[in-house]
Formats: C-alpha cells, structure tokens, sequence
C-alpha cells in the first residue's frame, strides 16, 4: 500500500484505519465523528496517536500495525 502523491490516503488503508476507530471508540474515539473519512495522512497520524495515547498495549500495537500503512 502506497502513498499518494497528493497527500490522500487510498480507499484500502482508509478501511483499516476506520476498523481501528470502530474497534477503540470507547477508549480512543469517544468524541470522533465516526462518519468522518481518514482521508489525509495528517488524519491518520492522529488516529495513530489516539491509539497510543489511550489504547493501552493493545492501542500501540493496533498503532504499530497502522504506521506500517503509511
């Protein structure tokens, strides 16, 4: 998977940033309007530091899986 050139994230790794979200609203994304599109890298990197920040070991370890999409 692969970066776009214009900064956009492509519809495969926008899934599984979205499955992540879904998988850690409660502890991560109580407050992350779930229709909102990981659309942008700036986006995903905030959804990786989310799952740092709040996710415990099972957050960094989603977080780690996700960074290697980027």
């Amino acid at each position: 998977m692969q970066r776009n050139d214009d900064g956009s994230v492509s519809p495969a790794i926008q899934a599984r940033f979205q499955e992540a979200i879904q998988r850690f609203q409660t502890e991560c994304f109580w407050s992350w309007d779930l229709s909102r599109p990981v659309a942008t890298h700036d986006i995903a990197r905030e959804v990786i530091r989310q799952l740092r920040l709040h996710g415990g070991k099972p957050g960094w370890q989603a977080a780690a899986d996700l960074v290697q999409c980027l």
